[in-house]
């Protein structure tokens, strides 16, 4: 048996490291000027798309392109409906665009902002009837922190939040009542992007204007633009159904029509040439063809910069998020939600717009096009020489506060989806210190030029982090997006030892249930020594501990394997939901584990390394509550 541990113990400490790899963050090439290819060719235009299409091998895809007030191409690829054969139409076909709805919604807001409804300093729940949201801190949440995203309103309500039948479909009070996450941080830190501040601001839209919020919109924005192919409405109205693209994951399965109940955020559904109307609106000052959504000045001001981590780094307008790719400021958001991926840009300085949306789930497909769109049509020419950075050595005492690993901030943080984090859908990023008091980020060599501010080379990347009261470095901020924020994390916070503890615990957890069944084919066959044992009652109790703890694992691990994670939206699994209840009953039984542990000490004369073995048990299951609490896996917390 001790033989038994020792190898287990051995074979974890081997390969559980490997095991707790996280992705990198990407680091963007050397800082070059762009020179824009003028004029578009709309032949060249289609077939670059074309190509991009394919080579991501999309089921099904149309894009338009805008330009000083006109179309300047717009085509469809592939098909809405695969096993139908039916073709995409650029000018017909709707897509589901996802979180490109948001701008729809931001424009919603800010035509009430124009009506002198609302005001963008004034605390939210000044204007909310159905529900109020918990004062968790001093500063309130502004109507405009909905529009920045700096609201600090946790990311986690993803379970339970659609469904395809429509039967447990809540009205949009209803849900943001039962169903608002608690805040996670102060309003005006961080930049957390998520769809339940939007989803807020659209329910704001209804309650001011008395309108439904889908009906709203198709009033003031849709009609006005001639976006006759449009709608929030879910399912579509007969006249749009049909011509819905079916969506598809990544191996071109089908996915079903989900209706999603953070209806302001995410589930508007259009055609390219509706999107481009309203992306020409934006170009133009707010006016389309004699037809007005909102004034040039609101315009300017949806457009502008209104956060930002640091003044070096780019931040959020209203709605959109900004980057800085050299000397062009654009505007940008995208869509991924179960079988659809879009993209929208705006290059103001150029008066040109940039849609693209396809029938196939791709999270990374909106930065895949940024990058490639860039590349081919804005070709960077060598930037002239700068002087070198007068960058500062960092001194051995400063540095401790800088190294550390560091979280990707947009995950949830006090809801059963943390367990994302885990496996490995969240990025972790490891800061390391030079020899000449430079920082390595991931490969990457920055030098401190300013206090909390880095430099990438003698480029315009920065990284700025940022401190607490107590001097703490609590956050660091990379690169070219505001979306790039990361949470220092203490040791124990982090996935490599959340992993290591999660397989020793589970480690000993199996060789308590070795050791348990032995006893138990002892006493069965009647070989029992003449040594003394463990006492019955504390071997049962430890038995069952470990075995619930090691079923509850073995469980979790196989629903997410054979779990699709959109299903998770429809609400949880009915064998997760036993698997939760688990933790509950073995932290009670880890009390009385605790109990046998000292009465093992106390009146128990066997062997040494069976108390030592008791007493891991013993350690492991208190450690595996606190795994459990972190996680969210102690209770019921996706409601």
């Amino acid at each position: 048996m001790r033989v038994v541990v020792i190898a287990l113990f051995v074979a974890l400490l081997i390969i559980l490291p490997s095991i707790a790899q996280v992705p990198e963050t990407q680091i963007p090439p050397p800082d070059a000027e762009l020179s824009q290819l003028e004029p578009f060719d709309p032949p060249e235009v289609e077939a670059f798309v074309e190509e991009f299409v394919r080579a991501q091998s999309l089921p099904g895809a149309a894009f338009v392109l805008v330009q000083d007030g006109a179309i300047v191409a717009q085509q469809g690829y592939g098909y809405a409906d695969i096993a139908q054969q039916r073709p995409v139409d650029a000018e017909t076909t709707l897509f589901r665009i996802a979180s490109i709805s948001k701008l729809v919604t931001t424009v919603a807001l800010l035509q009430l902002y124009e009506q002198g409804q609302v005001s963008l300093n004034d605390n939210v729940n000044r204007y909310l009837q159905a529900f109020q949201i918990d004062e968790t801190y001093p500063a309130p949440i502004t109507v405009e922190n909905l529009l920045t995203h700096t609201d600090g309103l946790d990311v986690s309500w993803g379970i339970g939040a659609a469904n395809t039948t429509g039967d447990r479909f809540l009205p949009l009070a209803q849900f943001l009542q039962d169903r608002l996450p608690p805040r996670v941080v102060a309003p005006d830190r961080v930049y957390l992007y998520g769809d339940a501040g939007m989803t807020v601001a659209g329910y704001l839209v209804q309650a001011l204007s008395s309108i439904p919020f889908a009906q709203y919109v198709e009033q003031q924005i849709f009609q006005p633009l001639g976006m006759e192919r449009s709608s929030f409405q879910q399912p579509l109205p007969p006249s749009l159904a049909a011509d819905v693209a079916v969506g598809y994951e990544a191996d071109h399965s089908p996915v079903p029509f989900q209706r999603i109940q953070s209806v302001p955020a995410i589930a508007m559904s259009t055609t390219t040439t509706d999107m481009a109307n309203f992306m020409l609106a934006q170009l133009q000052g707010g006016q389309f063809n004699n037809s007005g959504i909102l004034s040039e000045e609101t315009t300017r001001q949806m457009q502008q910069q209104h956060f930002t981590h640091h003044p070096r780094l780019p931040g959020s307008a209203y709605g959109f998020y900004l980057r800085q790719q050299s000397d062009r400021l654009i505007l940008e958001h995208g869509g991924v939600m179960p079988g659809f991926s879009s993209t929208l840009f705006l290059i103001p300085e150029d008066n040109l717009g940039f849609f693209l949306a396809s029938n196939s789930f791709r999270a990374d497909l909106p930065e895949r096009l940024m990058q490639a769109f860039l590349a081919h049509y804005y070709p960077s020419t060598p930037s002239p020489p700068r002087d070198s950075p007068t960058g500062t050595r960092l001194s051995p005492d400063l540095s401790r506060f800088f190294v550390g690993t560091y979280r990707f901030n947009r995950y949830p943080h006090r809801s059963f989806e943390k367990l994302t984090a885990l496996i490995g859908l969240v990025p972790e990023i490891r800061i390391e210190v030079t020899e000449d008091g430079a920082l390595t980020i991931q490969g990457a060599r920055y030098t401190q030029i300013e206090p909390l501010l880095f430099q990438l080379g003698n480029s315009s990347y920065y990284s700025a982090f940022r401190q607490n009261d107590r001097g703490q470095i609590t956050h660091v901020f990379l690169g070219q997006s505001v979306f790039q924020a990361f949470e220092k994390l203490a040791w124990f916070e982090t996935v490599r030892f959340n992993a290591l503890l999660l397989g020793i615990c589970a480690l000993i957890f199996l060789s308590m249930g070795i050791v348990y069944l032995i006893d138990f084919y002892r006493r069965l066959t009647k070989r029992l020594s003449g040594q003394r044992r463990l006492p019955q009652w504390a071997l049962h109790l430890a038995g069952l501990t470990s075995t619930l703890n090691l079923l509850f694992v073995m469980g979790m691990v196989f629903t997410l394997v054979f779990t699709d994670i959109w299903v998770l939206y429809e609400g949880m699994p009915w064998l997760a939901l036993l698997l939760l209840g688990i933790p509950l009953i073995t932290t009670g039984l880890t009390l009385g584990l605790a109990v046998g542990t000292i009465a093992v000490w106390a009146n128990y004369s066997g062997a040494l390394w069976q108390k030592l073995h008791y007493s891991l048990v013993t350690l492991a299951a208190i450690g595996f509550i606190w795994f459990v609490e972190y996680w969210n896996l102690l209770g019921f917390r996706f409601a």
